[in-house]
C-alpha cells in the first residue's frame, strides 16, 4: 500500500502546481466560519493554507458549535492533551497508511459516542494516471468480512479483511447485489498538500463531523465512476466551484 502522503492527502491542484504555491487572502480567515458550516472536507486546502493557527481555528470552530473540534481530535486521536500541542500541530504521530488513519478516525467517532464507530472506514483511490489525486470517503461498512467484485476488475470477486489494502475502498454492493458501503463524506484532493499531521488532523477533524451529521452521499458514486474512467479533474473542477461558493470567494481559489 502506499503511504498515507500518497494515498490519504489532500488539495486540488494541478500536479505542476504544488499546494505550497496557493496564496490565501489576508481575508481567508474571516469566511472559516462560512466553511465550517457550510462545506465538508473539500474545503481544507481553505483552511490549510490561511495563516490561522490551531488555536484560533479550535475556538472558530466552538463558536460554531461542531461536535468535533481540532482540540478534541488531538485528545481523542492522538492521546495529547491540546495544551500541550506545538504551534505546528506535531506530536511525532504523522499517519503513514489509510489503516492507520482510520484507526485514528474511529477513535474520535467512539469518543462521540457514535454507534458502532469500528464500522466506519476512510478510504481512498488514487486517480487513474500517476496518483497525483486521490478520492477519498468517509463510509459505513456493516461487514469486517467482505467479496465483492474487484474495483479496477469488476469480473473478478476478492475476499477482504482490515488487513488487506483493497479493504480501504468503497464498494457499493458486494458480490451477492447486496448494498454494502454507506458514503457520509468523500473529497477529491491533490498528493501534493498532504504532508503534515496538523493538516492530517484537520481532516480527520472535517471528515468526523460530517458522518456524526448522518447525511449520507450517494452522490459520491457518480463521482467514483468519472475518476475511474479518467476524468477525474472533472471532478476537482466541480468539487472547487462548490467549495468557492459556499465561502464566498472566486472559482478556482482552491485550483489555482
Amino acid at each position: 500500500m502506499k503511504n498515507f502522503t500518497s494515498l490519504l492527502i489532500i488539495a486540488i491542484l494541478f500536479p505542476i502546481w504544488g499546494c505550497q504555491l496557493i496564496e490565501v487572502p489576508a481575508t481567508a480567515t474571516y469566511s472559516i466560519e462560512k466553511a465550517l458550516t457550510n462545506v465538508g472536507t473539500s474545503a481544507l486546502p481553505y483552511y490549510a493554507y490561511s495563516e490561522i493557527s490551531l488555536k484560533k481555528l479550535n475556538q472558530k470552530m466552538k463558536k460554531a458549535e461542531i461536535p468535533v473540534t481540532i482540540g478534541e481530535t488531538y485528545e481523542l486521536a492522538y492521546g495529547k492533551l491540546f495544551s500541550t500541542v506545538p504551534p505546528d500541530g506535531d506530536t511525532g504521530q504523522f499517519i503513514d497508511d489509510i489503516k492507520k488513519a482510520t484507526t485514528y478516525f474511529q477513535r474520535i467517532l467512539a469518543g462521540n459516542d457514535v454507534r458502532s464507530a469500528d464500522h466506519y472506514f476512510l478510504t481512498s483511490i488514487p486517480d487513474p494516471e500517476d496518483g497525483n489525486f486521490t478520492l477519498f470517503a468517509a463510509v459505513y461498512r456493516p461487514y469486517i468480512y467482505i467479496k465483492v467484485p474487484d474495483k479496477l476488475n469488476p469480473s473478478k470477486k476478492i475476499s477482504l479483511t482490515p488487513s488487506d489494502s483493497k479493504f480501504y475502498v468503497p464498494y457499493k454492493k458486494i458480490v451477492d447485489h447486496e448494498g454494502l458501503d454507506t458514503v457520509y463524506e468523500w473529497f477529491a484532493l491533490s498528493t501534493d498538500c498532504y504532508d503534515t499531521q496538523r493538516h492530517q488532523a484537520i481532516l480527520l477533524t472535517l471528515a468526523a463531523n460530517k458522518v456524526i451529521e448522518k447525511k449520507p452521499s450517494p452522490e459520491y458514486w457518480t463521482a467514483e465512476h468519472k475518476w475511474l474512467a479518467g476524468d477525474y479533474m472533472d471532478v476537482l473542477i466541480a468539487q472547487d466551484r462548490a467549495v468557492c461558493r459556499a465561502v464566498g470567494v472566486e472559482s478556482g481559489f482552491t485550483i489555482r
